[in-house]
């Protein structure tokens, strides 16, 4: 499993920064480092991961109110394709990434999983995978920060079975505040032995 880019669209403070990585990593088979902090547009995407402690003081990103396409082209333009990245020895995904935004910088707890959707054009034959023909769709979904590597590596490695998950409302469902909650996630006690608050099944109340 690769590494993946995050994106700070505000300013974040160390804090929040830190709950992020010690949230999203809590569960028992996710790795100890994930995530790559990309601060600003003209810096080369390079190691190494984000760890904690985090340096102080809080760093001044490069992307403030960035667009989504405007972060889309960014990977296209210094990901995607690329293989070797200085100080960093794995892979950066190319099709994933993942936001932390001003309504991340209030709650505390929620983050944007981006996701490039690459498909046949439909009439395709089932087996047929032209890399010129691909229809490619950006989809994201803001999501706890607690289930944030388990949704982007699950979409890395197969999202038709992860869209096949979303269409059962009890086991995943988007609340009145825009989130989606994995209760199938967070119901797995081998994988959050000792979260104390797990959301509800579903549907949305």
């Amino acid at each position: 499993m690769g590494t993946f880019l995050v994106f700070c669209t505000a300013q974040i403070p160390n804090e929040t920064l830190s709950a992020f990585v010690t949230q999203s990593t809590r569960a028992k088979s996710a790795p100890e480092s994930p995530w790559i902090l990309q601060k600003t547009p003209s810096e080369d995407v390079h190691g190494p991961e984000l760890t904690l402690p985090l340096p102080s003081p809080s760093f001044t990103t490069g992307f403030q109110d960035a667009s989504p396409e405007t972060l889309q082209k960014f990977m296209v333009e210094n990901v995607v394709d690329r293989h070797d990245f200085p100080d960093f020895e794995g892979g950066i995904e190319w099709y994933q990434f993942v936001v932390l935004d001003s309504q991340s910088a209030e709650d505390k707890s929620t983050c944007l999983v981006y996701h490039c959707a690459r498909r046949m054009p439909e009439g395709s034959a089932e087996d047929e995978w032209d890399e010129k023909k691909l229809v490619s769709e950006w989809k994201v979904w803001r999501v706890k920060f607690l289930v944030a590597w388990w949704l982007i590596s699950g979409l890395c490695m197969n999202d038709q079975a992860l869209f096949q998950v979303f269409e059962d409302e009890k086991d995943t469902y988007t609340d009145r505040d825009g989130v989606l909650q994995m209760p199938y996630l967070e119901h797995d006690e081998y994988e959050y032995p000792d979260l104390e608050h797990r959301v509800p099944w579903g549907p949305a109340p």
